[in-house]
């Protein structure tokens, strides 16, 4: 898990036992906590951003209920719809997206990655997208800062990196 910071790790020390007890449904880990779990250097993570069900995230709202963040605003809302909630009280907040979709030229489109990878990690097993799905939803998102880590994704690994060790999930 090179690359990541102190605080994402404390931050993962709690959320990721949390979704592993409250989580029935695959969820993962996306952004740029994902792509700091997977290595890619220099990688600035002010969140992290969980895909899961609607009823995940009901489970987790419960839990979570003193954390919870009702006046924090969403952005982009022409372009996202899901099942918001953001959480502080970690090192990092952590927003929740049940039943994300992305507004494309075709109307509103479910994002589900194409796979599901398992990292454990010191803080507890992750489930992400392959690094090549991230590339992939990143691109589909479509904003500035989310074509650059793209980019960022795409020349990191024409290094040919060592990458953690991980199995389907």
């Amino acid at each position: 898990m090179a690359g990541h910071t102190d605080r994402l790790s404390r931050a993962l020390a709690e959320v990721l036992p949390a979704l592993a007890d409250h989580c029935r449904s695959p969820w993962w880990l996306i952004g740029s906590s994902a792509l700091a779990i997977w290595g890619v250097p220099e990688i600035e993570c002010a969140d992290i951003d969980v895909l899961l069900s609607v009823e995940d995230a009901e489970r987790l709202a419960r839990h979570w209920a003193s954390h919870r963040d009702d006046d924090h605003r969403t952005e982009n809302d022409h372009l996202f719809r899901s099942r918001f909630a953001r959480y502080t009280g970690f090192a990092v907040p952590v927003e929740t997206m049940a039943d994300l979709e992305l507004h494309t030229a075709d109307g509103w489109r479910p994002v589900v990655p194409s796979d599901r990878r398992r990292i454990a990690t010191p803080q507890g097993d992750a489930c992400l997208p392959s690094l090549d799905a991230m590339i992939a939803i990143l691109t589909a998102f479509g904003r500035d800062k989310d074509l650059r880590k793209a980019d960022q994704v795409r020349a990191w690994l024409a290094d040919a990196p060592r990458l953690p060790t991980s199995s389907p999930a």
